[in-house]
């Protein structure tokens, strides 16, 4: 499929729509993570953030190289995010409301890159060569 985005043309439909999906999911959680220590405690610390930004690179990297083992390690991290951000939902639907569903924007974008990722498609992407299973094969 071509998604007229260089990056994402040797990946199967599927995958390239949970690569994008990711991407979201990801610039939610960082904004969120912003946002979160900026209003609470006036200022955002530095080494944590810069942690998440490093795990999401190197996640993101690997899962374009199509790792077999980066799938799985992404539906990992993908479940706990989505355990998380349910809490934060629960916690900050009363006091900090624009929070919440920011949370459950990042929630809902999580689950559907979780739910492309999967897939059939998917699988045989991330278990076989990359180049076939772009291809339909």
């Amino acid at each position: 499929m071509n998604f007229n985005i260089p990056f994402l043309n040797d990946f199967p439909k599927s995958v390239g729509y949970a690569f994008l999906l990711l991407i979201g999911g990801w610039g939610g959680h960082l904004l969120f993570f912003y946002l979160f220590f900026s209003l609470s405690q006036g200022t955002v610390p530095e080494k944590m953030f810069y942690q998440q930004l490093i795990i999401v690179v190197l996640l993101g990297y690997f899962l374009y190289q199509a790792k077999k083992w980066a799938r799985p390690l992404c539906l990992m991290c993908n479940a706990l995010i989505i355990i998380l951000y349910a809490c934060f939902t629960f916690l900050l639907i009363q006091s900090r409301p624009g929070l919440a569903v920011l949370a459950l924007a990042v929630i809902t974008l999580f689950a559907a890159a979780s739910y492309l990722l999967l897939g059939r498609e998917a699988k045989a992407f991330f278990s076989g060569s990359p180049k076939n299973a772009a291809n339909g094969g």
